[in-house]
């Protein structure tokens, strides 16, 4: 059996395909870009696989167990290969990786016919070094040149190496790629770990656990040093950092010699990055000048920390780095600060001023989630304000943001229930969440770049009273404004094409919502207990209304469907007990549920539209097309903005009335009667 996937596919899930044990070839399209875990684990007979140009990572155990499988070309622009990803491909021998690729997880390769081809005991997967064999391995090793990389876990626990020479090729060494070598001691040195002037990225725990290494020197190429890298290194002494190092991860020289020197400022310095502090009862830190980075966690959890004086020359501040120090009160940062990290100060719940340099480019993830600001300024330059950004800061009343910001993240604003207003001018989205909570705003500006309102972005933000949507937009989100219970007005678009499931649940004071050109869709509960609202027109090209989509409209006194609507769902207009609905088809169709109109509501069929179809000219009764004439509440004059309905006339220039709208039920039938309006 063969599969392929189709153009429209832009990611394969996980187990999508395991154990189809069928299936002998599959062709994934450019379309595709990420496969899912065990998305084809142990299909047994897989032989053949293209994988297209498209894919940018293939995921833990996508292939394992792909006994038939013998060759695999991994194309151009995969970044990423997960933990065991090809483990038992027994047969297969063959194996293309391109320079792309940054990282080979642990045991990608493992039980493979790689493992039969090792040389001087290093087993590669084209040009990186993904396992050894133990009994072969040898006490110093020669990576061959031209090896691009040390996946994970490639030489874990192998404590017969001493010496590496590594290449000037290797760009980056793997997570765990050499934890517990307890008698490793030296890297392209007869001493020292001297790494590769190509060497770009160090992962998680790389070196950890590697107690006979002294010294260190990281180039220039770095950028990227992770977590616990050298951690519990118990004899290291001396590191040199290069300058191009942006992320040093948390707790990188833990247990080393480098964490029990203290310098005189109670800090720990790993060349001139500060990585720690000795005591976390400091209530004061002002860190040297020249040093050009605190490390991820590098002040977490100082309680006491009241003050930091951070000097001109810090270029980066890691994540986490002052996470939870919650008597910090005030913050300068400096124009040479170029990178403020993930969550760099989660939590710090007193931290009330901060004053932002101009050299960052982004608010990262959660850097400052729930702290205590009160207003702040984002800096000219910022083009991104990233996810959870802002989180909770539930003291935060007044953010100015610049022109360069185009992108506001998924809960960046979350329940900011201070905010009270924004201006986002130049942003082109708004993420999911973005504003969730923020009952306090009450102005909203919306520049003409806007594209994209994510769902629930502006969900319960009780003050705001209207917001003009920019064309552009072409979807009002899931819960978008629900609960927005004050919102009066609001202007929609003609390139909007669908409005989302419970987009403006419960706002019960929005009096009116026009349906633009371009509109296909109204979701379910989409205007639920809009109790505001008196009439709506579902005409030009609406096919669709959900279930309970006018639940609970309770204000509405008419409403008119156009001739395009083939499905109604379940109780769409329940507790509309004063609506009297106007349709343009003569037969209710059978995409209608049989309980659409649940509460029993007039229906008046084949009522014939204006030019511009935004008003009722004239109705011919006819037998069966009055519906429910004698409801409860009686039959409503349908709507017409900037008039008003006196009555129905037999002649189509005369403005005597024939019928009043609640005896149109009396007009004999084939009666062609004329709606009569006067201007207001």
């Amino acid at each position: 059996a063969s599969i392929t996937i189709g153009r429209g596919v832009k990611s394969i899930g996980d187990y999508a395909f395991s154990y189809c044990r069928s299936l002998a070839e599959i062709i994934i399209p450019d379309n595709v870009i990420s496969i899912g875990n065990y998305a084809f684990a142990d299909c047994s007979s897989l032989s053949d696989i293209y994988i297209g140009k498209g894919i940018t990572s293939i995921s833990s155990y996508a292939f394992q167990g792909c006994n038939k499988l013998t060759e695999i070309i991994i194309p151009e622009g995969v970044k990423s290969i997960g933990d065991f990803t090809f483990a038992n491909c027994s047969s297969l021998s063959n194996i293309t990786i391109p320079d792309s690729v940054e990282s080979i997880g642990s045991y990608a390769f493992n039980e493979t016919q790689i493992f039969s081809n090792a040389t001087d005991g290093i087993v590669y997967a084209d040009k990186w070094a993904v396992g050894y064999i133990k009994d072969d391995i040898l006490p110093v090793i020669i990576l061959v040149n031209g090896t691009l990389g040390i996946s994970n876990r490639a030489f874990a626990g192998c404590n017969s190496i001493l010496n590496i020479t590594m290449p000037n090729s290797v760009k980056n060494i793997g997570s765990y790629a050499f934890i517990n070598c307890a008698n490793l001691f030296s890297v392209n040195s007869l001493t020292d770990i001297v790494l590769p002037n190509s060497i770009k990225s160090i992962g998680i725990s790389a070196f950890q656990n590697c107690m006979n290494i002294k010294k260190i020197i990281i180039p220039d190429s770095v950028n990227s040093i992770g977590d616990f890298a050298f951690m519990n290194c118990g004899k290291l002494e001396s590191v040199t950092m290069g300058s191009g190092i942006t992320n040093l991860g948390s707790f990188a020289f833990l247990d080393t010699k480098i964490w029990s020197s203290l310098s005189s400022d109670g800090l720990i310095y790993a060349d001139k990055w500060v990585v720690g502090v000795k005591n976390q009862s400091l209530t004061n830190a002002e860190i040297k000048e020249g040093t050009l980075g605190i490390s991820s966690s590098a002040f977490a959890n100082c309680l006491y920390l009241t003050s930091v004086t951070i000097p001109s020359s810090v270029k980066s501040i890691g994540s986490f780095a002052f996470s939870t120090c919650i008597s910090l009160k005030n913050l300068l940062i400096s124009d040479s600060v170029e990178v403020i990290d993930n969550f760099a100060f989660y939590g710090c719940l007193n931290l009330a001023s901060v004053t932002l340099g101009k050299g960052i480019s982004s608010i990262n993830k959660g850097v400052f989630m729930n702290c205590g600001i009160a207003e702040i300024i984002i800096p000219d330059g910022v083009t991104s304000i990233a996810d959870y950004a802002f989180y909770k800061c539930s003291s935060l009343e007044n953010i100015l943001i610049p022109n360069t910001v185009k992108s506001i993240g998924r809960s960046a604003f979350y329940k900011c229930e201070s905010l009270k207003g924004i201006d986002l001018l130049s942003v082109t989205s708004i993420g999911n969440y973005a504003f969730y909570g923020c009952e306090n705003m009450t102005s909203i500006a919306l520049g003409d770049s806007v594209s994209t309102i994510g769902a629930y972005a502006f969900y319960q933000c009780v003050g705001i009273t209207s917001i003009i949507i920019p064309e552009g937009v072409t979807t009002i989100n899931r819960s978008t404004f629900y609960r927005c219970l004050n919102l009066i007005n609001i202007t929609i678009p003609d390139s909007v094409t669908s409005i989302n499931d419970y987009a403006f649940y419960g706002c019960s004071k929005l009096i009116s919502i026009k349906i633009t050109e371009s509109l296909t869709n109204i979701g379910s509960y989409a205007f639920f207990n809009c109790r505001s609202l008196k009439s709506v027109a579902i005409i030009n090209n609406v096919s669709s209304i959900g279930d309970y989509a006018f639940f609970g409209c309770n204000g509405m006194q008419s409403m008119i469907i156009g001739d395009n609507v083939s499905s109604i769902g379940i109780h769409a207009f329940y507790g509309c007990n004063e609506v009297t609905i106007y349709c343009e088809i003569n037969n209710i169709p059978v995409g209608w549920s049989s309980n659409f109109n649940s509460s029993n509501r007039p229906l008046i069929l084949g009522v014939t539209l204006s030019e511009d179809r935004s008003y009722i000219l004239s109705f011919k009764n006819a037998e069966g097309k009055i519906v429910n004439p004698n409801a409860i509440n009686g039959i409503k004059a349908p709507q017409r903005d900037g008039f008003t309905f006196v009555g129905w006339s037999k002649n189509s220039d005369s403005q005597y009335i024939d019928y009043t709208a609640e005896d149109i039920n009396k007009a004999p039938v084939d009666t062609l009667l004329y709606a009569v309006w006067i201007s207001e």
